[in-house]
């Protein structure tokens, strides 16, 4: 298991708090953060605790793999959701990927950095369409 940020810190060696327990210092002090992935009627499929500093795109991918979707009475759940939404704050590169990986469809709001850095990347559609159909006669 990699080492989580803020680990080791004085205040979780002077309480004798191992390292493995959802408590991280904030600035009202030690806190636990409860994150949920919820069908569309509100109903929790997952749920993840974790340290009250860590940001919760840290434990998004691994909640989207406990998601288990009863499929009625009988048979194997499915294991993944046909959409995910959420707010920018997981508009994040990563957990993007795994969903364009899964087929998962994403309505997340894009970021204006992420909007940025995409018109500046340059794409086929903006060539011209000229050189391309010479080679092709």
């Amino acid at each position: 298991m990699p080492r989580e940020r803020g680990e080791n810190t004085a205040a979780r060696r002077r309480l004798g708090e191992p390292a493995h327990h959802a408590l991280g210092r904030s600035r009202g002090g030690l806190s636990t953060k409860l994150t949920l992935v919820t069908d569309g009627r509100g109903l929790p499929l997952a749920v993840a605790l974790s340290a009250g500093h860590a940001h919760e795109t840290r434990y998004a991918v691994s909640m989207l793999d406990a998601v288990r979707i009863r499929r009625g009475t009988r048979g194997r759940p499915r294991r993944r959701p046909a959409a995910v939404a959420g707010d920018k704050g997981y508009s994040d590169p990563a957990i993007r990927a795994w969903l364009r990986r899964h087929r998962v469809r994403a309505v997340i709001p894009e970021r204006r950095d992420q909007i940025a850095r995409r018109a500046r990347r340059p794409a086929a559609s903006r060539r011209s369409t000229a050189p391309r159909t010479a080679g092709a006669a």
